[in-house]
């Protein structure tokens, strides 16, 4: 029986307790064609912390039947300063999409980023901490900027990491 525990334990380790875990998952919600992508961006139960640390928006409430872009970022990063600014000076041109400026970092600073950005003045972008990091963990977030586009229809058109032109969501976006 121990050596039967010993195989076990060095299989597990082998194939990587992460994949195991993953997969138990996608059997759990019962669909072996399980897309984590579709998942959180229709859960009612994903939800972000405002800036302000006690209110809650859970992006399925706002996105309605509008196009979005999800931007998971590093309040410290350049490459991510770079994405937000390229955002918010063209940001005339992208009104009709709903962007959703994702961190898991601390909330001073992503507090930091919406004072320096002064993205409170923006109808249409939306700042919140994931503080159950499902966002990252959903998604395999492995480096910022990291974006996800997502069309009327809540499928995912496109997904990025690093800087990208605010002309690729368009055509994401629009594209069937």
């Amino acid at each position: 029986m121990k050596s039967v525990f010993v195989v076990l334990l060095g299989i597990l380790s082998f194939i990587g307790i992460n994949e195991i875990v993953r997969y138990f998952d996608t059997i759990d919600r019962g669909s072996d064609t399980f897309s984590v992508e579709k998942a959180i961006l229709t859960d009612p139960n994903f939800f972000l912390v405002l800036p302000d640390s006690i209110g809650v928006m859970k992006p399925i409430d706002i996105m309605k039947e509008s196009a979005a872009v999800f931007l998971y970022f590093d309040p410290s990063c350049p490459h991510c300063k770079a994405q937000i600014t390229e955002i918010i000076t063209h940001e005339k041109d992208l009104l009709n999409i709903k962007f959703f400026f994702v961190t898991s970092y601390p909330m001073d600073d992503m507090n930091r980023i919406v004072r320096e950005y002064s993205l409170r003045k923006y109808q249409n972008i939306f700042v919140g901490h994931d503080s159950k990091f499902r966002f990252e963990r959903e998604f395999d977030v492995q480096a910022v900027p990291f974006m996800v586009v997502v069309g009327k229809d809540r499928k995912v058109k496109g997904t990025y990491v690093g800087e990208v032109s605010y002309k690729t969501f368009i055509k994401d976006i629009n594209s069937n």
